[in-house]
């Protein structure tokens, strides 16, 4: 009869699943993942993109035609992303500002070896050296199962310049 392993059976998309077959010697070891995929193999790796509940199936052929199935869930991944505001000197405050729909969390790291910063959703730093530098903004989305809560990441590169300074000499 049909059997086998699975590493996974829920998470955020996109979801990879590892499937190891342990049936008998000489089967043919057919999968339907339930998202319009077919694989063949005892030990095959499949993505689900998107979220949705999937039922996937494995059928195996040996003196007959078996099957089972096991419910694979995917869960929605938050959309993460930031825009850096101008000016961009160094020693002034640098406004960042969180464009993440639907976020429970956030944690701000601005690149430069500073802390990083999980208490505001639209923080401003002080970056005290001219360079380019990426900041990163991790997001967590709304749990949609007990214990189940969605990360995504967002990075942008920008420079901060110098500030500049007049010097006006009359000759």
């Amino acid at each position: 009869f049909p059997f086998y392993n699975i590493d996974y059976t829920y998470g955020c998309a996109p979801l990879t699943v590892t499937l190891t077959s342990s049936v008998p010697s000489g089967s043919i070891v057919s999968w339907n993942f339930g998202d319009t995929n077919l694989g063949v193999g005892d030990t095959i790796t499949h993505t689900y993109t998107q979220p949705g509940i999937y039922y996937l199936w494995q059928i195996v052929t040996n003196c007959g035609t078996d099957s089972i199935f096991k419910q694979i869930t995917v869960y929605n991944t938050p959309i993460v992303g930031f825009t850096v505001g101008n000016p961009r000197c160094s020693n002034h405050p640098v406004e960042f500002f969180n464009a993440s729909p639907g976020l429970i969390g956030n944690v701000w790291d601005f690149g430069d070896g500073s802390p990083r910063d999980s208490s505001q959703t639209n923080p401003t730093h002080l970056y005290p050296t001219p360079g380019t530098y990426t900041a990163t903004l991790i997001g967590t989305g709304v749990a949609t199962s007990p214990g189940v809560a969605c990360t995504d990441s967002s990075k942008v590169t920008f420079q901060i310049n110098d500030i500049p300074t007049a010097d006006l000499q009359v000759s």
